[in-house]
């Protein structure tokens, strides 16, 4: 299953990611500012970190995949693809935290950041806008 990030709200999170000077700890292990991704209520990205400049202004940053987000779909909606996708449990992952290191394309050119989850593994793409 192929879950899309709207990649103006990722790129909000990288901003708070690379402005950042400490972050929260994963699990005991101190691994900088990176994303996670995260199975809860829906499945979504947020920064581990604790100053950057959006946190500063008390803002939390989370970017919910369109195919499980909560606020926009009806449970049964949502809860089956996190089903699909997480296996049912909640949990983080912190194999994200190097995209914080990784050159960005032009933003004006990307639609979505897209992680496929097959069997125990992510898969990490841009998805491009399409000229029609």
């Amino acid at each position: 299953m192929k879950l899309h990030f709207p990649w103006p709200d990722v790129l909000k999170a990288l901003e708070e990611i690379k402005s950042a000077k400490t972050a929260r700890p994963f699990y005991g292990k101190d691994l900088g500012p990176g994303l996670l991704i995260v199975g809860d209520h829906g499945i979504y990205l947020m920064p581990n970190t604790t100053d950057g400049i959006h946190h500063q202004a008390g803002e939390k940053i989370i970017v919910y995949a369109r195919e499980c987000d909560p606020r926009t779909m009806p449970f049964d909606d949502w809860w089956r693809t996190k089903n699909n996708t997480w296996c049912g449990d909640d949990g983080s992952n912190a194999d994200l935290t190097a995209l914080s290191d990784t050159p960005i394309p032009s933003p004006m050119m990307i639609s979505d950041l897209a992680i496929s989850f097959t069997g125990q593994q992510m898969e990490i793409s841009i998805e491009f806008v399409r000229k029609h």
